[in-house]
């Protein structure tokens, strides 16, 4: 009797009542896109703009080498040409190796699919001998292109990307990954996804990759496309959440877009 009267004089339980919006329509408060671009956000947009720099202007240097092997496979007929070596790569180890004042090293290197590597430079015509070699390998298939290299950004940038070495005009894929020591906000970053698209002999066509990092426990994410000149765009996610977007501002700027407004980088 007592429980029962207890219960009446509570009365029944309420409900809160909650907001409603029309479905489809953002709620700006929860919004990571809205306001300036936070130092962490800014680094890592800055990062972006950086690696695919590196990566187009790693392929910018590669492009006369790669040209060199595919014409060395084609047309390996002594008499027909004479192909001489190519000028800032020299023949070491196994593979190609190219440094220059930019602080990037770069390697090429050809194998077999069983990461087998050649062992002669077939793009010095003396290697090519009755007593040395006669004709280009035939199971000599595959290009790797390794890229080591300081970024703007105070950071070291480290990938492979590997991919057929295909014919002479011939369009071909690389896909890889890597990493980038960097010292600041971010934490760990790597290469979740990348490629570059080779067209012809001098052509980088349209690429992509994505960066993944860390930052005060929350995942990070920044994908950019890139061609032969650099990066065309990039987005940048904070844990599943757009947090905005990249594009060139003419004359080597950059502007950060996000749905408050536009911002310098």
């Amino acid at each position: 009797m007592l429980l029962s009267g207890l219960a009446a004089c509570q009365g029944a339980p309420t409900q809160k009542r909650l907001p409603l919006r029309e479905s489809g329509q953002a709620d700006s408060s929860l919004s990571p896109q809205r306001g300036q671009p936070d130092a962490v956000l800014r680094e890592l947009a800055r990062l972006g703009i950086a690696s695919a720099d590196a990566l187009s202007g790693a392929w910018r240097e590669a492009a006369p080498l790669i040209a060199a092997i595919r014409d060395s496979r084609k047309k390996r007929t002594p008499a027909s040409y004479r192909l001489l070596q190519v000028a800032g790569w020299s023949f070491f180890a196994g593979g190609w190796r190219h440094q220059d004042e930019n602080w990037r090293t770069l390697r090429v290197v050809l194998d077999d699919g069983q990461n087998r590597a050649i062992g002669f430079d077939v793009v010095d015509e003396v290697n090519f001998s009755s007593g040395l070699q006669t004709t280009f390998p035939a199971d000599m298939n595959r290009l790797r292109l390794e890229i080591d290299q300081t970024l703007p950004t105070g950071g070291q940038l480290a990938t492979t990307l590997v991919g057929p070495l295909g014919t002479t005009g011939q369009a071909i894929v690389t896909s890889g990954l890597g990493g980038i020591s960097q010292v600041g906000a971010l934490d760990g970053i790597a290469f979740e996804a990348l490629n570059a698209k080779w067209r012809g002999d001098q052509f980088l066509d349209l690429s992509e990759f994505v960066l993944k990092g860390m930052a005060n426990g929350v995942t990070l994410h920044f994908a950019g496309e890139y061609n032969q000149h650099g990066l065309l765009k990039g987005s940048l996610r904070r844990a599943a959440g757009a947090a905005g977007e990249v594009y060139p501002a003419g004359l080597g700027a950059w502007t950060y877009q996000n749905e408050s407004g536009s911002y310098a980088l």
